[in-house]
């Protein structure tokens, strides 16, 4: 098959129909230039048993055994789609070698064909059985302007098939207004010529319903006013360096508000866009600043509301913004799932902060967009259930591959390093990793390092060749890998210093220096790590965090524990908690850390950020000989006025050597230093000690207006050795009533 192309002087190529059968050539031409060829097919030849494009996907066979393009057959039509790049005016559509008995041609401004502009049509009697060397649709009203055109071709009931060899779409480019011309700082806005944009006017102007579709670069950093209002988008739009990206600043402010106790007010579709669509290709940026909306909220895109055309990217671009929301918050892109996408999400860094009530993720939250070669270096935090909180994608239908995430992942149910919540048939999720450690709030068993959840009764989802550092918070369930569902693992490994099995077929525990030295077993897209980060990398994506893992050992002598015990792995920059418990009689004696002491442990030990290996030591000794202690609360409960009786507080601090016989109140209503021996009221107390060592005695009686009572808490205690009695007091409580 060959690509036929026009010579003219005129001529720029563009590539917009991913067919196997098909290729074409559009033509821009100035206003004013006759109608020209803008888009044709190849003529077909020796084309047998093949698969035809209906725009969305597959369907049927060419049954002929002529040069033919198969379009709907027995009564039944089919589409065909054209994208034309951009808004041109459209003047005929012309057949040759077509058979059929009507085709009907619809022009319409979006690819969802919610703006329809014109349609043609044609119907003739002889097409069912003869071939037609030539047939041409013309709209009537004259030049149409359009780009996007759907044909849909029908025979009559009995006829087998209807076919056309060749299709021509003839128009030409529309005259620009000097006027848009003005709006920015140069160029036509085609993709050879794009518009200039260097100022805050000059961005905003890109809302300009003139120049949807067009195409934009950005030449100078840019900070847009605080009552920028996102608009939507469907051009092309880049920074004009890839290896140095323009800035744009924003500060974008439509929070979700309560009106009464009820959350009423929820802007939808916020962030430097709006809404995205058709050919959208966003790449090269950076994004400063923060994003705060309601639903469907992204740094980049709110919203692909109906779908998006062959082509379509966001790409090489960074998130530093931090983006916030009541529900599908995204680092890039809130939610890209109504309709039919093609877009892909490619080379993409999330470094802001992602915030959301339900449904979170550090490169889009809600997404049936391809994802490769993205990461995730923020946190991710989902407050209450629903849907999906991740590192890469919240709510997952679309494949993932190439992806990492190093940041802290904090969701309600469905949580994931990559993955929250995957809801689609026959998906891949392949060639990633995490190092962020995951916390479920559920506690629920849908948390893992990879993939939290896939949801039940979608098939054939699989998850190869990826591997998770990052800790995983989920009650007592051990998912390093995968949480919960139907899913098919091969290849993926987990950090474990002890080997701790997850009990999930398709995964394996290595130690640091195993993981370390990993990239083979993980297959040809990772390498072995290069640079400061010690774990295989995406060859395609290498490790742009400051992720370190260091060992922190643990050890305890005798007549004590410490918890954990043993090799730990713990992550650069975070602290690490050892809890320590002396056996009865015995008490902490020395902590070293990495063989400092440290003064003053007892019940447990904290260390300061981790910044390499260490090593825990900790000793116990014999407790010294020591009697309770006594403590008389200052301030005591007093009942209502008209009512009787208060209650007095103490606390006792167990001491060594020494048992507890009895210990309560002392209440006098005239010695201002009540003692047991000088005979004041003693009150015992019928409680047990709390864990804290509390306890409480009720004064029940009528208490006046104007007098002065006094209380003390006593212990009375006994020596184990001597057996001698003793008691202890402590200082006096004055309650006076007023």
């Amino acid at each position: 098959m060959k690509c036929y192309e026009n010579r003219s002087a005129f001529s720029k190529s563009l590539a917009f129909l991913l067919t196997f059968l098909l290729c074409f050539q559009l033509l821009w031409i100035p206003a004013g230039a006759e109608a020209t060829n803008i888009v044709s097919s190849a003529t077909i030849s020796g084309i047998t048993n093949s698969k035809m494009y209906d725009g969305t996907k597959n369907v049927g066979s060419n049954a002929s055994t002529t040069n033919s393009y198969r379009v709907g057959g027995n009564g039944v039509s089919r589409e065909t789609k054209f994208d034309l790049g951009k808004s041109m005016l459209l003047t005929s559509v012309v057949f040759a070698g077509a058979r059929f008995t009507s085709v009907t041609v619809v022009a319409a401004e979006d690819n969802a064909y919610t703006k329809e502009v014109a349609t043609a049509s044609v119907t003739w009697d002889d097409s069912a059985t003869a071939t037609l060397a030539e047939k041409t649709i013309v709209f009537a009203d004259g030049p149409v302007e359009a780009q996007y055109l759907k044909i849909t071709a029908v025979t009559t009931t009995g006829q087998s098939y209807a076919f056309y060899n060749e299709v021509e779409i003839y128009g030409q480019e529309k005259a620009l207004d000097p006027e848009v011309i003005a709006l920015f700082g140069g160029g036509t806005g085609t993709e050879e010529d794009p518009f200039i944009v260097s100022t805050p006017q000059q961005f905003m102007n890109m809302s300009d319903e003139r120049v949807a579709g067009m195409s934009f670069k950005v030449t100078a950093d840019i900070t847009l006013p605080d009552e920028y209002e996102p608009f939507a988008f469907s051009g092309k739009l880049a920074g004009a360096d890839a290896s140095n990206l323009k800035t744009i600043r924003v500060h974008i402010n439509k929070p979700a508000q309560n009106v009464g106790e009820e959350l009423e007010v929820i802007p939808e579709n916020v962030g430097l866009f709006s809404e995205a669509s058709g050919g959208v290709q966003i790449s090269n940026l950076r994004l400063t600043g923060s994003v705060t909306g309601g639903k469907f909220v992204g740094g980049f895109i709110g919203k692909a509301p109906s779908g998006t055309s062959s082509g379509a990217k966001l790409e090489n671009c960074v998130n530093e913004a931090d983006v916030t929301g009541y529900e599908a918050v995204g680092g890039f892109a809130g939610r890209i799932f109504d309709g039919t996408h093609n877009i892909t999400l490619n080379k993409l860094i999330n470094k802001g902060s992602v915030n959301a009530t339900v449904n979170a993720g550090g490169i889009i939250a809600t997404s049936k967009a391809a994802i490769t070669n993205c990461a995730n270096l923020g946190a991710v935090t989902a407050t209450n259930v629903g849907n999906g909180t991740a590192g890469i994608v919240g709510w997952n239908y679309g494949n993932v591959s190439f992806c990492y995430n190093s940041g802290d992942i904090r969701g309600t149910g469905n949580v994931g390093g990559i993955v929250g919540y995957h809801s689609q048939t026959s998906r891949t999720v392949a060639s990633c990793y995490n190092n962020g450690d995951i916390v479920n709030i559920s506690a629920d068993g849908t948390a893992g390092g990879i993939i939290g959840a896939v949801q039940s009764g979608k098939t054939g989802v699989s998850l190869n060749n990826s591997y998770n550092t990052g800790k995983i918070g989920d009650a007592q369930t051990f998912h390093p890998v995968f949480g919960s569902g139907e899913i098919a693992i091969t290849g993926c490994l987990y950090l474990s210093p002890s080997a701790q099995d997850d009990a999930v077929d398709g995964t394996l525990p290595k130690t640091l220096s195993e993981l370390a030295s990993a990239a083979t077993d993980l297959g040809s897209a990772f390498t072995a790590p290069a640079g400061t980060y010690q774990f295989p990398e995406i060859s395609a994506n290498l490790n742009r965090s400051d992720y370190k893992v260091y060992t922190v050992t643990v050890t305890a002598g005798a007549n004590g524990t410490a918890s954990p015990a043993g090799t730990n792995y713990v992550k650069g920059g975070t602290t690490f908690t050892v809890s320590l418990l002396p056996s009865n009689a015995y008490q902490v004696a020395e902590l070293t850390f990495n063989e400092v002491p440290v003064p003053g442990v007892s019940g447990s030990y904290t260390t300061n950020p981790i910044t390499g290996d260490a090593v825990i030591a900790v000793t116990f000794e014999e407790k010294t000989a020591a009697p309770p202690e006594i403590t008389t609360y200052a301030n005591s409960f007093v009942y209502e006025e008209g009512q009787t009786g208060s209650v007095t507080f103490g606390k006792v601090v167990d001491g060594n050597g020494y048992t507890v016989e009895g210990y309560g109140i002392l209440f006098s209503m005239t010695d201002s230093d009540p003692t047991l021996e000088k005979g004041a009221l003693q009150l015992a107390a019928k409680e047990p000690l709390s864990a804290n060592g509390n306890f409480g005695v009720e004064l029940v009686g009528q208490l006046l207006s104007g007098k002065t009572y006094y209380t003390r808490a006593y212990v009375i205690y006994k020596n184990t050795d001597s057996g001698e009695t003793k008691t202890e007091y402590g200082d006096v409580s004055v309650i006076t009533l007023n």
